[in-house]
């Protein structure tokens, strides 16, 4: 051990918190395989998004018709307006999409934030965020 603290900042976190809007709603999401997609929903109290469900991988169609009206898709995928023009649902008239590109100062900042509060990771069993289950698995160190 290094004895320097290491915390974990998923990506769709850090999407939904770099998004100024008045939307409801935020709904972070990011391309995991052909026509799936790694997203969660965010409830955004005062400026702060608050994560309300699990992370979660669907196919575009299915997120579209998960999430509540007045939600604001945040995509770093500039095809991401294209593919919501093209559904053939009327839910697509209450849905916004927001592109930009991740920021490392929002990262920095939620992890600052987890620092303080003492989230903590252990480096020996850090692994990435698995939203689905994987062939395989890294081996914990005890």
């Amino acid at each position: 051990s290094t004895g320097i603290p290491v915390v974990a900042v998923p990506t769709l976190d850090a999407l939904a918190t770099q998004v100024s809007s008045t939307n409801s709603f935020l709904v972070p999401i990011l391309e995991a395989k052909k026509d799936e997609f790694y997203w969660a929903i965010y409830e955004n109290k005062n400026g702060s998004p608050q994560k309300i469900s699990n992370y979660m991988i669907l196919p575009f169609e299915k997120i579209v018709e998960e999430v509540p009206s007045n939600s604001l898709f945040i995509s770093m995928n500039n095809n991401l307006e294209e593919k919501l023009k093209s559904l053939k649902t009327e839910k697509k008239e209450f849905i916004e999409v927001s592109t930009t590109a991740l920021s490392g100062v929002t990262v920095a900042k939620l992890g600052l934030e987890k620092l303080k509060r003492n989230q903590i990771e252990e480096l020996t069993s850090l692994e990435p965020l698995y939203v689905q289950s994987v062939a395989f698995k890294t081996k914990k160190h005890e």
